[in-house]
């Protein structure tokens, strides 16, 4: 819209320089600039009415008081719909431009009408044809295109003058409040917004009753999203219309992609029973689509080979790309334990591994293991790409001792190849009675050391050394039993010995021995201090760096002392005896485990007292 001010220095036009001779070209004309602005507004609408389209743009008033300004900041709000006062208006956007409008005048079309490819003369329009001709002044952009073509050259371009801002409207407008059953609103458009005295003196309120929920109006904006955002919403080609089966006659969505929930069913550890088929509300499976039911199929398959599997086996077995498939054919044939030795495991409807030793060989060993550093996430990312990587990940449930993979450290025990614990897990000692909240078939010692070498294991080769079986051997050597007695002759022969140990083995060794004290823990057990000095004990200390073999007292709060009586209670043994050996009388035995990383070493404390020889679970100290 252009609009005339005075600009502070004249655009005078250059004069044409002289043609080359040598050019056969006629050069373009040279046309004069006017010393007037224009200030160019980007209307969001097609403007087929001039008067609607500067009341959109707030009036004549608004609009001249916009272009007068010599403000920089100055920006203009056009409404889409002017006529309502309410509505929220969308406020421009300047920019800087260095653009010409240019006025382009093209012979007026006279109507006149001849047949094509015919060398008559033009006729005059009918007064049909002349009726149905715009008596507007504005013109097409068709009909101009046209009248370019037909007059190429009887054409004027005249320059009206230079564009140094523009103004745009690209954010999107904001939500309206709906006044039309809001009293204050209605009046405040009634009686304020036509800015009459008349109405204004007219305007009344209701103040003989205070309201306990005041309408307190609108908020200044609605909207917090000021740009346009393309969401690329589609409507799902899978998605069917189908009336309801009940014969309502309601019409119902029909999306067959759609993921179908997952529920597990998963029992107390302790349970009486193991349930034989599912008790979850879940869709019938022969109501299922066919890829489902195909899938619940191979994982049936799957528990005829295996009662007891891990999830991870399922998905390296038939694909990790459906493991969502795999997840609900699981739910239809299959139960879990809430904890326990086959905690992370499904199991086949029916079976119930606490009542068969052969059941062992499926428990689950699931360790966490610990990085000295940080791993670095992405480099494991760009390895695991190529299909050597991809072959070595469909292997990933099976523990070899010399490769691990990042997609889970959940193993069952016949998935260990590595030859130490392998030579550890079949050991034919085990336990007679099933325990089921800690170890399984396996004594507490066996099931320590399984779990402490598979993680120390598994934290040496992400560190990317070398695994030395020599570390675990003694380990291997500590009995599955742990008595009183066993202790004493061990101590005896590290005396006669004199075997060095590491710190590290020594570590091992502290773990085991905790673990073994408590099946849930697998870190140190940190004992209070004791408070009397008759918590003072004789302790064997295994030097960490020279492998010295010394006696020291050292303080333990290990035996427990009745407030009343005062007198020492028994503390259970490592794990359960069988009848013969709980019938023998033997000292109670107290294991400490305090420890110190100084130069000193570790040190383990010992005592003995009188009493019998309990046959509880370690789990019950």
């Amino acid at each position: 819209m252009p609009h005339a001010h005075d600009l502070d220095a004249a655009m005078a036009s250059p004069a044409p320089p002289a043609a080359p001779a040598a050019t056969a070209r006629r050069p373009a004309p040279y046309l004069p600039v006017p010393d007037q602005s224009v200030v160019l507004v980007e209307h969001p609408c097609i403007i087929k009415n001039i008067d609607k389209g500067i009341a959109s743009l707030g009036g004549e008033v608004r609009l001249g008081q916009f272009l007068d300004s010599q403000s920089d900041t100055k920006i203009i709000a056009v409404s889409l719909r002017p006529d309502d006062r309410l509505a929220k208006p969308i406020p421009s956007v300047s920019a800087k431009t260095d653009n010409l409008l240019l006025k382009v005048t093209v012979p007026k079309l006279t109507g006149r009408k001849r047949k094509r490819k015919s060398s008559g003369p033009f006729l005059p329009p009918s007064e049909h044809e002349v009726n149905q001709m715009p008596q507007s002044q504005l013109v097409g952009a068709k009909r101009v295109c046209r009248s370019l073509e037909v007059n190429a050259s009887k054409y004027r371009v005249d320059v009206v003058g230079h564009m140094n801002e523009v103004h745009r409207f690209r954010s999107l407008p904001d939500f309206q409040y709906a006044a039309s059953r809001n009293h204050l609103m209605q009046k405040l458009r009634d009686f304020f917004l036509p800015v009459d005295p008349a109405k204004l003196r007219g305007a009344t309120f209701d103040t003989s009753k205070l309201k306990l929920f005041p309408d307190i109006g609108p908020p200044a904006r609605f909207s917090q999203t000021g740009i346009p955002f393309n969401y690329a919403y589609e409507q799902n080609r899978y998605i069917t219309y189908a009336k309801d089966a009940t014969g309502s006659g309601d019409v119902q969505v029909v999306a067959p992609q759609r993921r179908i929930p997952v529920n597990n069913l998963i029992i107390p550890t302790d349970s009486d029973s193991v349930p034989f088929e599912t008790t979850l509300p879940s869709i019938p499976e022969d109501e299922l689509p066919e890829d489902h039911q195909e899938f619940i199929t191979l994982v049936r398959e799957q528990f005829n080979k295996r009662p007891i599997i891990s999830r991870h086996v399922l998905y390296n077995t038939l694909g990790w790309g459906n493991r969502d498939k795999i997840r609900l054919a699981v739910s239809y044939c299959a139960y879990r334990f809430k904890s326990g030795p086959w905690k992370d495991a499904v199991i086949k409807l029916g079976v119930d591994p606490r009542t068969d030793p052969q059941y062992r060989f499926y428990q689950t060993i699931m360790f966490q293991p610990f990085r000295n550093e940080e791993y670095k996430h992405w480099k494991y990312l760009t390895s695991e790409t190529s299909p050597e990587a991809l072959q070595r990940i469909s292997r990933g449930h099976i523990f070899d001792g010399k490769n691990i993979v990042q997609t889970g450290h959940v193993f069952q025990v016949c998935d260990f190849t590595d030859p130490l614990l392998r030579r550890l897990l079949d050991t034919k000692n085990i336990r007679t009675t099933c325990s089921t909240h800690n170890h399984g078939w396996y004594h507490a010692g066996t099931w320590a050391k399984a779990r402490i070498i598979s993680r120390e294991k598994g934290n040496i080769i992400l560190d990317g050394d070398t695994v030395d079986d020599q570390l675990f051997e003694r380990i291997l050597e500590f009995p599955e039993h742990i008595t009183t007695a066993i202790v004493h002759e061990l101590r005896e022969r590290e005396k006669e010995e004199g075997r060095a140990i590491s710190r590290r083995e020594l570590k091992l060794i502290m773990s085991v021995r905790d673990l073994a004290y408590v099946p849930d823990r697998m870190e140190h057990i940190i004992r209070p201090k004791p408070s009397t000095e008759e918590d003072e004990i004789t302790t064997r200390n295994i030097g960490a760096l020279d492998g010295s073999l010394e006696d020291t007292e050292l303080s333990s709060a290990e035996d427990v002392v009745d407030s009343e009586n005062g007198e020492g209670t028994e503390i259970d043994e490592y794990d359960e005896y069988d009848e013969a050996e709980s019938s023998q009388t033997e000292s109670s035995e107290a294991i400490s485990s305090g420890s110190s990383e100084g130069d000193s070493g570790s040190s383990e404390d010992i005592t003995d007292e009188e009493g019998s020889e309990s046959d509880d679970e370690a789990s019950d100290a």
